[in-house]
């Protein structure tokens, strides 16, 4: 089994590493899926957020945010020190719109401690660290941990609400800003939910929403601004979407 590399094609992530790959004669080593539609994968592989990389085991390795040099030392099979356990995760949790809706839904980040997310999180594979060590380290600082990060959380979060608005076709900033927190509350258990999985048995209210939608409100403008430029930066970019075309064939 070769490496596989799962991307999005409006993510730019995705377009950076794809277009990185190509540059450095790499891209024809990997095979590319797009999730713009379900892809069945084992059940050691969930995409918390892309890009996310495969090894030839069907093990996940790394997952955003995953430079160019990472992916280019695990394919030359060379060591490669990405950080260690927490920044690791931190990393890993703001970047998986996702695994930051999960978990301010359920006001946690234990329900990331399974071997989807921490295998790729925390590079175990590559660092050759046993899946249960790992995860005892995260059980013992996971509500220190939740509580020191869960502002970022939300400011991150926050962007992705915005981002969901503009590509919906919601894009007057006088509509955006008109958001409430029953709204930002129902925008994150949406995305904490794949239909009824993951949707929480009792009514809840997500933590930070309040949060959320003063910091939407306060900074709408200027996050309006940031989606608009990376819509435009991915999807016009000829190169890029010209290559996407290639492997879809």
């Amino acid at each position: 089994m070769g490496y596989k590399l799962f991307i999005h094609p409006t993510c730019p992530a995705s377009k950076e590493l794809v277009l990185s790959l190509k540059g450095r004669k790499l891209l024809d080593r990997i095979h590319v899926l797009l999730l713009d539609t379900p892809i069945p994968v084992n059940s050691r592989v969930f995409p918390w957020s892309v890009p996310l990389l495969v090894d030839r085991e069907g093990y996940p390795v790394a997952m955003d945010p995953i430079s160019i040099e990472e992916v280019e030392a695990y394919l030359n099979g060379e060591s490669y020190e990405a950080g260690g356990d927490l920044e690791l995760l931190e990393k890993s949790i703001l970047h998986s719109t996702y695994a930051s809706a999960l978990t301010l839904t359920h006001r946690s980040i234990r329900l990331l401690i399974q071997e989807s997310f921490l295998y790729p999180a925390l590079r175990l594979k590559i660092r050759g660290i046993r899946f249960e060590e790992a995860k005892t380290i995260i059980e013992n600082t996971a509500e220190v941990f939740y509580e020191r990060i869960k502002e970022k959380i939300a400011r991150a979060l926050s962007i992705a609400v915005v981002r969901y608005y503009y590509y919906s076709g919601i894009r007057s900033w006088e509509r955006i800003a008109a958001v409430e927190r029953g709204d930002v509350a129902a925008a994150v258990l949406a995305i904490a939910s794949i239909g009824r999985v993951g949707f929480p048995v009792t009514p809840v209210e997500p933590d930070m929403v309040g949060f959320m939608a003063g910091f939407i409100r306060r900074g709408v403008k200027g996050l309006l601004r940031k989606i608009e430029r990376e819509y435009r930066e991915v999807l016009m970019d000829d190169e890029y979407i010209g290559l996407i075309k290639e492997i879809i064939g």
